[in-house]
């Protein structure tokens, strides 16, 4: 999910990396955030790890967003696999005390040989095939020895790709990457090893970009994450708990936003009445006497209004949306809920409409976008999930969303449960035998 604290645009990579579904998500929001005004992007990670399949396009469009501002990272608190191999693109790379990072390296779903356990129990399998290696995986197929050296061999070069994303991003060789054998590490142990830069919580470390990028001392916003209250008293509306080994097959999601050109129009619609709801509720929320249940008492969360400064931290240079708050006397919670509705009702309607993209950057209508020597970024997510499928399964998320008041790695995980046929058609599931990174 791609959101604005203060000046800086913050993007969460939350669980799972999976092909065609969260990898896509992340590609969106950093495509996203290279078209937004901020100066600086923040990479907020918590993630196992993902499929080889589609980590391409992640880093090309990370490389997209670097060749239009810095971008930073902190592992808060996972960066396993594919997601190391992300935060080593990152400038002056972070984790937390308590984080967890490395596993680096690259591995395929097991094959099981079964044909001794048939043979004893009668079984005869037959399997007509053309290609030696083609019932690869298939069940009642054997596992030879040609078979395990030929897959060996594929992951040994995919996992050297893999490997020297890492070591280039992190100005390491390759040998000193593949010594690590995969293993993990504490945050103080990762920086030990030369995977981070530094170790520090996250409220400093974006208050340190914050202050770097928007002048003077700035107290950093804590990035709020649902209370035990905001989650779903339903068993079957709680997010799955997943083994963070168990990269291939977590249930997992990452609560990045999709953006397709089908739905384009009613994401903006939404936003536009989230961030309107916002305005109209603070409002009432600043009379009590008008709104009794507005008080104090009932609503801690908005019985205190932010101050200006406060305010403008929030906002940054936007002096509309610092007034507009002040006027409705928003808490600084209220505030910050505003500042990320209008944004994402801007990326919305950036994603829908090169003019309006052009326009937002400064540049003449017509004119073509700058490139430093690399080729711009082609991909398109929405057309490989099925824009029809995506649409729909994207109405039943943020609907979910507002009726629980949860973030979207939860609606996403809720309604995966409830509508695994729409989400599967959507975005697809990992496959067997995909390798993962």
């Amino acid at each position: 999910m791609l959101q604005r604290i203060g000046t800086i645009d913050v993007i969460s990579v939350r669980g799972p990396l999976f092909s065609n579904c969260t990898s896509a998500w992340l590609c969106e929001d950093l495509l996203a955030a290279s078209q937004s005004p901020a100066p600086a992007a923040l990479l907020d990670i918590d993630s196992p790890g993902g499929d080889v399949a589609g980590s391409d396009d992640i880093f090309d469009c990370l490389a997209e967003l670097k060749r239009m501002k810095p971008v930073f990272g902190i592992v808060h608190d996972r960066a396993f696999s594919l997601a190391g191999a992300i935060i080593a693109q990152c400038q002056e790379p972070a984790a937390t005390p308590t984080a967890a990072m490395g596993h680096l390296g690259t591995i395929l779903n097991p094959l099981y040989d079964v044909t001794e356990a048939n043979r004893l129990a009668g079984v005869r399998v037959s399997i007509p095939h053309a290609g030696d290696f083609k019932t690869m995986g298939v069940y009642g197929a054997p596992v030879t020895p040609e078979l395990e050296a030929m897959l060996q061999r594929y992951v040994e070069s995919q996992n050297d790709t893999f490997v020297g994303r890492v070591a280039q991003g992190r100005g390491m060789t390759v040998a000193q990457i593949k010594a690590m054998q995969a293993a993990i590490f504490t945050g103080p142990q990762g920086k030990e090893v030369g995977l981070v830069d530094s170790v520090t919580s996250f409220r400093a470390y974006l208050g340190n970009l914050m202050n770097r990028f928007a002048g003077g001392r700035q107290a950093a916003p804590a990035l709020s994450r649902p209370s035990a209250s905001a989650q779903p008293a339903d068993p079957a509306d709680a997010p799955d708990g997943g083994d963070g080994e168990a990269e291939q097959h977590s249930k997992g999601a990452s609560p990045m936003s999709t953006t397709t050109p089908a739905n384009a129009t009613n994401a903006a619609a939404a936003a536009a009445t989230t961030a309107a709801t916002l305005v109209a509720g603070a409002a009432q929320n600043a009379n009590p006497a008008a709104n009794p249940a507005a008080s104090p008492a009932a609503s801690p969360a908005a019985s205190q209004a932010a101050s200006l400064a406060e305010l403008k931290q929030i906002h940054g240079d936007d002096a509309a949306a610092v007034l507009q708050s002040l006027e409705a006397g928003h808490s600084r919670m209220q505030a910050l809920e505003a500042s990320n509705a209008a944004l994402r009702l801007k990326v919305t309607q950036l994603s829908a409409s090169p003019a309006a993209s052009q326009a937002a950057s400064g540049a003449p209508a017509g004119a073509k976008p700058e490139t430093t020597g690399a080729a711009p970024a082609t991909f398109r997510p929405a057309e490989a999930a099925g824009s029809q499928q995506a649409s729909a399964f994207e109405e039943h998320v943020r609907t979910y969303m507002d009726a629980k008041n949860c973030t979207r790695v939860d609606a996403v995980r809720a309604c995966s449960q409830r509508h695994p046929e729409l989400y599967q058609a959507a975005y697809g599931v990992p496959k067997v035998g995909a390798p993962g990174a």
